[in-house]
């Protein structure tokens, strides 16, 4: 079952990049916030649109981390179903066991 250690490390990497993403796109918020509160920019566009960005970033990192902790919930048969030999190796297991 070394295929399953692999699985559950990279889901591990995968749900502290998404956070860290998430994080970073609240700061960068914050900070654009910030300089536009205290008007060191001149064009108000571009305050907007990186508001915009930073705003879309967030969402995509809360949906991303949403469907991260589904595939969590089922992961088992998700992720047997993604890699093959996985897979395989369980239908051998339950072969075995049933005969």
């Amino acid at each position: 079952m070394a295929g399953m250690r692999i699985i559950c490390i990279s889901t591990v990497r995968l749900w502290l990049l998404l956070l860290l993403l998430h994080w970073t796109s609240i700061t960068v918020g914050r900070i654009v916030h910030t300089v536009d509160g205290v008007t060191l920019w001149t064009d108000s566009r571009s305050v907007l649109n990186i508001h915009k960005t930073v705003e879309i970033i967030q969402l995509v990192a809360v949906l991303l981390l949403l469907l991260l902790l589904l595939l969590l919930f089922v992961e088992e048969h998700v992720f047997l179903l993604l890699h093959h030999r996985t897979l395989v190796l369980l239908l051998l297991l339950i072969d075995r066991r049933t005969s």
